[in-house]
């Protein structure tokens, strides 16, 4: 029984397809069924009989039944695929919009790399969910067939073997059963392993910070200590469940080999009856093994099914209604902010800030100081230890987690990129957003040249990008999405970093226009961009310092 929640709404949207490719599924299984009866036959009438008309009637038969089934298969996998693909976006769209909507507490109590190790590695490994859905049913309608034709023919047999699978399918479901919960602890520590790791690297600039050394590599060894108990125990099942499989086979070929002797020795049966067995056999335990196989992936795939749950299941906390006007942003104010991470080094004390509507800084400073904290204060991604924000005339504490994202951007130095179309990518899975309003912002801003590396095509998927694509082609992609969430403030982290000349040039030049409506803050070591700020500020003894009216 399937228990979350997005899965049964998708299954019941696309059910019509889903039941078509069980169609198609069950009449390949019929024909995998019945080919052994015809090389059976085969092998009698080339023993028994000179009949070649009826000989080259069965080799006909068989081949074109084998082309049936080959095509039956691939155009099965190629829906699993497709179907695949539609439930990871349609899953990936609903936790993106609920993430955006989740208490700021959360991203400061979860990493950002644990948070991406969800919405991506969990999702995509979502994405073989139908082919293993498939494949399952498609070897228990294997096995059900070939039990009918055992009780046809040899009706004792038939129920020795409906025993034996019953078995079998008891014991490989018990030990699914027992593995799921050592794979969804053991994926929640990988998460956070790797998630941290992930963001460490990503803020490699603060994490220099005088004692963060010493926090980092205690924090990876404390989750390394309780993950690899829990990881071993999760390979220990895996390994079992392949040891049960190759017990399993070992005694119904044995079972299989003795009693055909038997019957052979006493004239009982044929040749081909022989191959018959052999074959009806083998099309009760290759099954049997893929379903065992698929176990081991539903493993998996529950693991990650429990931790999306648990995701979407976190209450949306801040559930204020204070919208904010937006003609009531005149200015973005740091109040004597003080800021510190944990028990660590105090980043920030008693700082000041003043930004008026419609004008552009820089902030700039050694590396490891925190310049990049800032732009996370500023959007309320952390919150401040005292003192406070203030976003027009309210406080960035009594504003709507939807009036804050909506008005205040935060464009990060790493793109964080998901396996999907170009377009919800720019959209971040917004429907509402039309094709041509995203065309409009691409030419608007004249990225005319930017958008002939994606085949002009909104619809291209990330993944299937050449590689030659560079980081800077990327890099527009939150340029072109601010361009069309239209908020009042736009801030940008190492915005240019690791470019080429061309790149940066571009993107400068799209600073330029959006700075023509909106209030820029740019946290950067580049000096060309100090060039089109109105002001700079150093970020120096835990506080920012006016060190340049460029304007």
């Amino acid at each position: 029984m399937i228990k979350n929640k997005m899965i049964q709404s998708w299954i019941v949207r696309n059910k019509y397809m889903l039941l078509f490719i069980i169609i198609l599924t069950l009449f390949n299984s019929f024909i995998y069924t019945i080919l052994p009866i015809f090389l059976s036959n085969f092998l009698d009438l080339l023993i028994n009989s000179n009949s070649y008309k009826q000989i080259t009637f069965i080799i006909v038969i068989y081949i074109f039944l084998n082309i049936v089934s080959f095509l039956l298969s691939y155009i099965v996998e190629k829906f699993c695929i497709i179907n695949g693909w539609n439930l990871i976006e349609s899953i990936r769209e609903k936790i993106v919009r609920h993430i955006f909507q989740m208490e700021i507490s959360f991203f400061t109590d979860h990493t950002d790399g644990e948070i991406l190790e969800i919405v991506e590695e969990d999702i995509n490994n979502l994405q073989n969910f139908v082919s293993v859905i498939v494949n399952i049913i498609n070897s228990l309608l294997l096995i059900l067939l070939t039990i009918i034709i055992y009780f046809l023919i040899f009706p004792t047999l038939g129920i020795v073997e409906v025993i034996f699978v019953i078995i079998s399918i008891i014991l490989l479901y018990k030990n699914k059963k027992n593995g799921q919960n050592v794979q969804m602890t053991s994926r929640s520590y990988s998460s956070k392993f790797f998630g941290f790791i992930s963001e460490v690297l990503h803020n490699y600039n603060d994490s220099t910070i005088i004692n963060s050394y010493e926090f980092i590599i205690s924090k990876l060894i404390s989750i390394a200590q309780k993950w690899l108990p829990i990881s071993i125990r999760a390979n220990l099942v895996l390994w079992s469940s392949f040891i049960l499989i190759l017990i399993l086979q070992v005694i119904g070929y044995g079972m299989t080999l003795i009693l055909g002797g038997i019957l052979w020795v006493n004239n009982l049966i044929s040749v081909g009856t022989i191959y018959l067995l052999y074959n009806y056999t083998k099309n009760i335990f290759e099954p049997i093994s893929n379903i065992q196989n698929q176990m081991k992936i539903l493993q998996l795939l529950s693991a990650s099914f429990q931790k999306i749950d648990r995701l979407v299941n976190i209450p949306i906390e801040r559930v204020n209604e204070n919208m904010i006007d937006r003609d009531s942003i005149k200015s973005i104010k740091m109040d004597n902010v003080s800021f510190n991470y944990r028990k660590g080094n105090l980043i920030l004390k008693n700082c000041n800030l003043e930004i008026l509507k419609g004008d552009s800084i820089a902030i700039i400073g050694k590396t490891g100081l925190g310049k990049s904290t800032i732009g996370n204060l500023l959007t309320g991604l952390y919150n401040v230890n005292s003192g406070d924000i203030i976003i027009g005339t309210s406080s960035i504490r009594d504003i709507s987690l939807k009036g804050l994202r909506k008005y205040v951007l935060f464009i990060p130095q790493d793109n964080y990129l998901f396996e999907t179309t170009l377009k919800n990518n720019i959209t971040l899975f917004d429907e509402k957003i039309e094709d041509q309003t995203v065309l409009n912002a691409i030419y608007e801003l004249k990225l005319e040249n930017w958008f002939s590396h994606f085949n002009n095509d909104l619809n291209i998927k990330i993944k299937d990008l050449d590689v030659s694509c560079s980081n800077g082609y990327f890099k527009m992609i939150p340029i072109i999405r601010a361009f069309i969430c239209n908020p009042e403030i736009i801030i940008f982290d190492e915005i240019t970093a690791g470019l080429d000349k061309g790149a940066k040039k571009e993107i400068i030049r799209c600073i330029k226009v959006l700075m023509e409506s909106k209030t820029i803050v740019i946290i950067t070591h580049d000096n060309e961009l100090f060039n089109i700020v109105d002001r700079i500020y150093t970020l120096n003894s835990n506080k920012l310092e006016l060190i340049s009216e460029c304007k």
